[in-house]
C-alpha cells in the first residue's frame, strides 16, 4: 500500500525504491503539471496585490534590520519589474519569480520573510485561475510538499546514497 501511495503521490507508477530516477521523474512530474497550469493562466496582480505584498514588505521593515528588509523588498521589486503595463504577471514570469524567491528563503525570520511575500504571492496566483486549476494547484501543492519531504528524508535515511526502500522512510513520514 506504501508503494501505492509513494507512486499515486509523485505520479511514478510502480515505484517499488525511491531511485534517483524515481525522484527526477517525481520532479519532472509534478514541475510539468505546474507548468501547464501557469502556460495558460497569467497572474493580475492589480492595485490590491501590489498593495498585499507591499503589506508584507512594510512589515519586514518593522520587524528585520534594514540589511535583512532590503533583501524583501528586492524581491519585491523583482515583481514590479516583471508586471506588464497592466500588473499583469505571465505564468512563466510567476513560475520564475516564485522559483528565484525560494531560493532566499530560510530558517531565519529574513528567510521568513521573504517566505512570507512568496505566500502572499502564491495565494494571488492561486485566485487568478479558475476553480478547476485551483483545485488542481492545491493537490499539486501537497504533492510537492510530500516530495520535498521525501527528498529531505531521503538525506537522513542511513545508506541513502542508493536505492532506499519507502518502507525505510515510513517511521518519519509518520512522524
Amino acid at each position: 500500500a506504501f508503494n501505492q501511495a509513494v507512486g499515486e503521490t509523485f505520479g511514478v507508477a510502480g515505484a517499488n525504491q525511491l531511485t534517483d530516477d524515481v525522484m527526477q521523474g517525481a520532479r519532472r512530474n509534478l514541475s510539468g503539471q505546474f507548468e501547464d497550469i501557469y502556460s495558460r493562466n497569467n497572474v493580475p496582480l492589480g492595485e490590491a496585490g501590489v498593495r498585499r505584498l507591499n503589506d508584507v514588505v512594510r512589515a519586514a521593515d518593522a520587524r528585520l534590520t534594514e540589511a535583512e528588509s532590503g533583501v524583501v523588498r528586492r524581491q519585491m521589486d523583482s515583481i514590479l519589474a516583471e508586471m506588464d503595463d497592466m500588473g499583469v504577471l505571465t505564468g512563466q514570469k510567476y513560475q520564475a519569480l516564485r522559483s528565484q524567491i525560494m531560493r532566499a528563503e530560510g530558517p531565519d525570520r529574513m528567510g521568513q520573510a521573504v517566505r512570507e511575500l512568496r505566500g502572499a504571492l502564491d495565494d494571488i496566483a492561486a485566485n487568478a485561475v479558475g476553480p478547476e486549476d485551483a483545485a488542481r494547484l492545491r493537490h499539486l501543492r501537497g504533492q510537492w510538499a510530500n516530495f520535498r519531504t521525501t527528498q529531505g528524508l531521503l538525506g537522513q535515511v542511513a545508506g541513502a546514497g542508493g536505492d532506499v526502500k519507502p518502507s525505510a522512510i515510513w517511521p518519519a513520514i509518520r512522524r
